[in-house]
């Protein structure tokens, strides 16, 4: 066929992992938002949600194919480098996870075809923004009596993370505009911290 191995077009590295030596992009994919199911650390499914990246990386012609274990152990290696950790790992596949800034990244390494190639997905987690104004809240208020707004926390403490800035000064266009207004608030923690 003798193609030329070189990237896809439009395609490039994910900035959490470089590849690996002679190898070239096949192929690439990207979203916006989208759910992946990832390994747990007792290899259970787990789905992430966030910002998805998909890439297949395959051996240049005339080079020596690394083994499918060298290519999930070199990955986990680089992830461990920045501070990650692996989830979950087999002998062909490596879930790994990273934290940085706040934002947590998901990385599943799938090598195959004995060693001549191998896919990558990374999934960094966040949860959809959601877009509410103080009009929809109020229609909501008087409609149903409550309205679920999701604002977000820095685990273990009282910080407003800064995707959930615009709904909190929606929060205040609302109650400015309505001073009559009577509200009860309830909100509810997760299971991570103390």
């Amino acid at each position: 066929h003798g193609a030329i191995a070189q990237d896809d077009p439009g395609c490039k590295d994910h900035q959490v992992l470089s590849r690996m030596p002679n190898f070239y992009i096949d192929s690439c994919e990207k979203k916006d938002f989208d759910q992946y199911l990832f390994a747990d650390s007792k290899g259970k499914e787990l789905a992430v949600e966030g910002s998805y990246t998909f890439i297949k990386y395959v051996l240049k012609e005339g080079a020596k194919a690394p083994s499918e274990t060298q290519i999930v152990r070199n990955c986990a290696n680089a992830i461990q480098k920045i501070g990650g950790t692996t989830v979950f790992e087999t002998r062909d596949q490596g879930f790994l996870k990273a934290e940085k800034g706040g934002m947590t990244t998901w990385i599943h390494v799938r090598a195959h075809s004995g060693g001549e190639a191998y896919d990558l997905v990374v999934v960094e987690k966040k949860a959809m923004v959601q877009e509410v104004t103080a009009g929809d809240m109020l229609a909501a208020l008087n409609k149903q009596g409550f309205v679920a707004l999701y604002i977000n926390f820095d685990t273990n403490k009282a910080t407003i993370k800064p995707e959930s800035k615009p709904i909190v000064d929606q929060i205040i266009v609302l109650l400015r505009d309505n001073p009559g207004l009577n509200v009860s608030v309830e909100g509810h923690t997760d299971n991570t911290g103390t």
